[in-house]
């Protein structure tokens, strides 16, 4: 049985880049079951996969706080052919969430 993804873009999605980043998007919600609850993210062009350099400019942390938060397993992340990569509405979820925890579980 073969499975079929189908993918919406915006008309905003002209370049090459912006079209392939919808499309990774779509398979790795379909492959990892990401579920809809997830912040949605912004249509830009920025990137939907971080990798560690990329997440520690946008928490505003240094990348070996951002290699320890993940090995102790605080930041949600996943490998892909061995590189470990981030989703960009699974960080902006988890400060949220962190946020949210701060303040009484309030948001």
């Amino acid at each position: 049985m073969t499975a079929r993804l189908t993918v919406f873009l915006p008309f905003t999605t002209t370049t090459p880049a912006a079209l392939h980043d919808a499309i990774d998007a779509a398979f790795l919600q379909a492959e990892h079951d990401v579920p809809m609850d997830v912040a949605p993210v912004p249509m830009t062009d920025a990137p939907i996969l971080l990798r560690a350099p990329d997440v520690a400019q946008l928490l505003s942390l240094s990348e070996t706080t951002v290699r320890d938060m993940t090995a102790r397993g605080e930041l949600p992340s996943f490998k892909i052919n061995g590189a470990r990569c981030y989703y960009r509405a699974k960080i902006v979820a988890w400060v949220e969430q962190q946020i949210a925890d701060q303040n009484g579980g309030a948001r």
